[in-house]
């Protein structure tokens, strides 16, 4: 028995000195890679590990790292014939950084990988192993670490298969085989699992139970996990960070659980799950909140939120696309007629009716979206370049409109009917109206919309219709009160003046629009929108002069010639737009190195985040910016960008502006108001 243990320790000393290792130290690790064996048959594998040790309290991640961090990568160049298998990864631990929590290891950790050589790999060559590893290391800071390896290893028919040592394979956690399921409900996934298929023998301590998650962005991991058992199965109850959000098919992760006998700090049962998405059952009531700190709209209840939208959409009315309208539907008032004005009530309620429908239209659409599991906020639509054309040759149109342009006989969308005191002109007013207003987002509106879109579809029409009151309540106000017509001015020939002033608004806005749409597309895409624009105001000039039937033929002809045009532009507009650096993992990776970074959420048709621009800009802010240490990262959302919309969503919004002060040293980010001055930009920096 003795020559026998012998032995084993002399073929494992040998095994050793085989082995092929490269190894490199930097300031707060040290890594090698190492393979089993130096020599590798033709068709064969070996194993090749990567160690990472940092130094001691410093910590690194697993492939999922949690609510921060990156995992760790290995990127290989092999020779033709010679494929790496995926990383095998021991079972991680939670490390919380409140309000925080981490997926990882503290300590040195060992990840394998096989490395498979094709029966086609002649005899007696030799392959050169090359990798780039990168990883992350963090104690009160994150430096992220990397190293190039090179192994030079011998194919060679006589050489042996290397299994991997048990106490290697006994880090790993142990693969499930059997079926184990997973439900949408209330908020929250609730894994099933087949207690009786775990080993026998045990008395399992289920309060110790945790799953860590493969995939990144779907729970909520500060919060916490709980454990039902009923008979043979065990219900693991797992809160969403997006509870409205459908599972994906299937999910992955490791189940640790501890044994009774081993008490708090003995090691625990890791298992390797694949879990099936059986139907899904999703309830009105209240989820639990999002992990995001400094955040509220999940939290502040139904009234709270139309509370708040009313407030927005009083505001909306000021905004530069509606507040011309509105001053016109009050004009209209002004100079109304003693008969007129007892139809001022029924104007008022018609042109509060399209607004509502509007907006109710709008939330079934972001709500319905939302169901089907597509990421949609406030001005989604903004973000295609089709409906941006189309708007901002509206917005041309109304301008010319009021300068006394555009007069189409016979046609009832006149120069005037935005003033004409008509129930039909008035609902087609309110129309208008929400459809200059959805490029603007007023203060009070963005947590308001992202509660909607956190709620059932009941919940979410009566925020949005709360939205739609508050945008046509002054309208309402001036025609019931007679006391608010007094305050109006009198009638006379300065309206007409007044009313080709408000003109510029809109043609500022058109020209606002056309730059949006010159960000997501190209200048040919541009050109063609320009040529839009050109026929129309030959139109305006034309119509009189031509019967309304040869009007609409042109006009059909105009856009139909202009959106088959657009479509090789939008082909060139992939090329053009560039983004820099400012992506949401450019974002995470600054993150996890622990410097201060300032984040605006933007969008080129956010017209409050224009202005804000001005605050941001300022000579003050840069300073602060650059006294603090202070990153200022844009993440634009002028187009479409799925990763950006989950950071939003990870502070409960569904739209922009979004403005994030990251502190660094592991404290919690700071959200700051959607309206910027310098002195709260200052005040938060400082």
């Amino acid at each position: 028995m003795k020559l026998l243990h012998a032995l084993l320790v002399y073929l494992l000393i040998n095994t050793a000195a085989l082995a092929v290792t490269d190894t490199v130290t930097l300031d707060v690790s040290r890594a090698s890679m190492r393979t089993l064996a130096d020599t590798v048959p033709p068709g064969g594998s070996v194993w090749v590990k990567l160690e990472i040790t940092p130094e001691t309290g410093w910590h690194s991640y697993w492939q999922n790292p949690g609510d921060s961090g990156l995992a760790t990568t290995i990127d290989w160049q092999l020779p033709p014939g010679v494929t790496a298998g995926v990383i095998q990864w021991p079972t991680p631990h939670r490390i919380p950084i409140p309000p925080l929590v981490n997926y990882g290891y503290e300590g040195k950790v060992t990840l394998w990988s096989q490395i498979h050589v094709a029966d086609t790999i002649k005899n007696g060559g030799t392959l050169a192993l090359k990798a780039n590893a990168t990883w992350l290391v963090c104690l009160e800071q994150c430096i992220p670490q990397s190293g190039s390896f090179t192994l030079n290893m011998t194919v060679d028919s006589s050489a042996k298969l290397m299994e991997l040592p048990i106490s290697e394979r006994q880090q790993w956690p142990v693969a499930l085989a059997t079926p184990v399921s997973v439900q949408q409900q209330d908020g929250v996934a609730i894994l099933t699992l087949p207690v009786a298929d775990l080993p026998g023998g045990v008395s399992w301590n289920w309060s110790s139970g945790y799953f860590f998650i493969t995939q990144a962005n779907l729970v909520a991991h500060n919060q916490p996990q709980t454990m039902q058992q009923s008979g043979d199965a065990l219900a693991v109850h797992l809160p969403l960070l997006n509870k409205n959000k459908p599972l994906p098919a299937g999910i992955d992760g490791v189940f640790t659980v501890q044994s009774q006998d081993s008490g708090s700090h003995g090691n625990p049962y890791a298992f390797s799950i694949r879990a099936t998405v059986s139907p899904s059952v999703v309830t009105s009531k209240p989820a639990t909140p999002v992990h995001t700190p400094n955040t509220t709209p999940e939290n502040m209840g139904l009234m709270a939120a139309i509370g708040l939208a009313v407030l927005g959409g009083l505001l909306l009315n000021l905004m530069p696309c509606v507040f011309p309208v509105l001053s016109l539907k009050a004009l209209a008032v002004a100079k109304a007629r003693d008969g007129e004005r007892k139809h001022l009530l029924q104007e008022a309620l018609a042109y509060s009716a399209g607004i509502l429908l509007s907006f109710i239209a709008l939330s079934l659409v972001l709500t319905s979206v939302k169901v089907a599991g597509k990421p949609l906020g406030w001005g989604f639509q903004l973000q295609e370049p089709a409906v941006v054309a189309g708007l901002t040759l509206i917005l041309f149109a109304v301008g010319l409109m009021l300068s006394g342009f555009l007069k189409i006989p016979g046609i009832t969308v006149s120069a005037n009917f935005m003033s004409e005191h008509s129930l039909k002109s008035s609902f087609l007013t309110g129309l208008l109206v929400v459809l200059l207003a959805t490029p603007c987002t007023a203060p009070f509106m963005a947590p308001a919309i992202g509660y909607a879109l956190t709620q059932p579809s009941t919940q979410a029409i009566a925020i949005f219709a709360a939205l739609g009151v508050g945008l046509a309540l002054p309208y309402i106000l001036v025609c019931m009160l007679p006391a608010m017509q007094r305050l109006l001015p009198r009638p006379g020939a300065w309206m007409e003046t007044f009313k080709q002033l408000l003109a510029f608004p809109m043609y500022a806005s058109a020209l606002w629009l056309l730059w949006v749409y010159g960000l997501q597309t190209s200048i040919p895409a541009v050109m063609h929108l320009l040529a839009a624009a050109l026929a129309i105001t030959f139109l305006c000039w034309l119509a009189p002069r031509l019967r309304k039937k040869w009007l609409w033929l042109l006009l059909v002809i105009v856009i139909t010639g202009f959106f088959w045009q657009m479509r090789p532009a939008y082909n060139v507009s992939e090329q053009l737009l560039t983004k820099d650096e400012a992506t949401v993992k450019a974002l995470d990776s600054l993150l996890a190195s622990g410097q201060p970074v300032f984040v605006n959420v933007t969008a080129a048709w956010c017209i409050t985040c224009q202005v804000n621009g001005l605050a941001l800009e300022s000579d003050a802010v840069k300073q602060a910016f650059t006294h603090n240490n202070v990153r200022y990262i844009v993440l634009d959302w002028t187009r479409r960008d799925d990763d950006i919309y989950q950071y939003l969503q990870r502070f409960s919004r569904s739209g922009v502006p979004l403005y994030v002060y990251y502190p660094g040293a592991g404290k919690a980010p700071v959200v700051l108001p959607q309206i910027l001055t310098v002195t709260g930009v200052l005040s938060a920096v400082d």
